[in-house]
């Protein structure tokens, strides 16, 4: 696992590239709309610009999330950026219905644009530009498994799609076809909130504390009973804890075993959950060692 300063100094990166590169984008589109009579084009920039906001709140999280845990929050400070996810799901989720909005009144209005060519070349470094942010804040995201970078990866795909539509909205509107141009902003709209709500389900799902599914379960189960000397797993829990895990179980063991024996047993079950699971990233692994009880019902069929 990543230490929590590299960890930390590798989202700050990426969360600065991604926020001089939304300011400048911003600026640019809202200019070349205004100046070249493109609304989709304004409402590109505007997106950068809450895309801008959005990285702010990324880059806030991950100082949080870097401190040290403390007697107040003894498994650390992660979850802030779980709760940063969260704030930005909900963020894509308001932009789309804020899109819908305006593009459904300039369609019952009937009051259209018609751009100039420029605005086309504007969208079109937008799209590069924004496509390139998203590969590789998502790329940083998973390598320190970082949820609330890869929801701000996900805003930045976002804009590069409502940049696309705004193209397609710009050509029509050339061509005599100004009503496409809404249509189009408002199924990006649609694309962006259904983003958004994938989004902050997961986000939910972790600070509900949601278990995983019972394979993996099943998976951790099978790791603590192949040590030697445990008995059963009697309680199990797993929680996600920002990109990581948290692992809970009781084992239970021979009640004429000694402490320091039980204590090693746990000790080995917790090394062998850490270094035979893959595709999980592990914080901690906390095991609590009982002795191991036979069933009533096996005591009644030994007595006969």
């Amino acid at each position: 696992m990543l230490k929590i300063n590299s960890r930390f100094y590798e989202g700050k990166k990426v969360s600065l590239f991604a926020l001089f590169i939304n300011s400048f984008l911003a600026i640019f589109k809202i200019s070349v709309g205004y100046l070249a009579h493109s609304r989709a084009m304004i409402a590109d920039g505007i997106h950068s610009a809450s895309d801008s906001f959005s990285t702010i709140i990324v880059l806030f999280s991950l100082r949080v999330a870097s401190k040290p845990p403390d007697s107040c929050h003894p498994y650390g400070h992660e979850r802030s950026e779980t709760l940063a996810a969260n704030i930005l799901a909900l963020s894509l989720i308001i932009s789309g219905i804020i899109i819908i909005k305006d593009n459904m009144a300039s369609i019952f209005t009937q009051n259209f644009f018609y751009p100039e060519t420029i605005n086309i070349y504007a969208g079109i470094i937008s799209i590069i530009a924004q496509e390139g942010t998203y590969r590789y804040a998502l790329y940083v995201g998973r390598k320190i498994n970082s949820p609330a970078i890869i929801a701000d990866a996900m805003h930045h795909r976002s804009d590069a799609i409502s940049s696309i539509a705004a193209i397609f909205g710009i050509i029509a509107a050339r061509n005599g076809l100004p009503i496409l141009d809404p249509i189009a902003g408002i199924i990006v709209a649609g694309m962006i909130i259904h983003m958004g709500g994938e989004i902050l389900i997961d986000t939910i799902h972790e600070l509900m504390e949601a278990s995983p599914d019972s394979t993996y379960l099943t998976q951790i189960t099978k790791i603590a009973q192949s040590i030697k000397k445990v008995k059963d797993i009697t309680d199990l829990k797993v929680r996600k804890h920002a990109g990581s895990e948290i692992i809970e179980m009781t084992i239970t063991v021979n009640p004429s075993l000694s402490v320091d024996e039980g204590d090693r047993i746990a000790h080995l079950v917790k090394d062998q959950i850490i270094s035979n699971i893959d595709n999980h990233q592990i914080k901690e692994v906390f095991i609590h060692v009982d002795p191991h009880q036979v069933k009533s019902y096996q005591k009644e069929v030994n007595s006969q």
